[in-house]
């Protein structure tokens, strides 16, 4: 890999592994999108099935 990278001008950063802190903040922050995309895909639908009933 470490040729590889050097034939094609690639530059290696190597970080430590996330701590479980890190992965606290980015798990609450998906399950944020998630929950607001779910919100908004179950509004979309009510409105959709009350245009359709009239």
């Amino acid at each position: 890999m470490t040729i590889f990278c050097h034939e094609f001008i690639i530059t290696q950063e190597f970080s430590s592994p996330r701590t479980p802190q890190q992965n606290g903040v980015a798990e609450r922050r998906n399950r944020t999108i998630i929950d607001a995309n779910k919100t908004l895909l179950s509004d979309s639908l009510k409105v959709r099935d009350r245009s359709i009933l009239h």
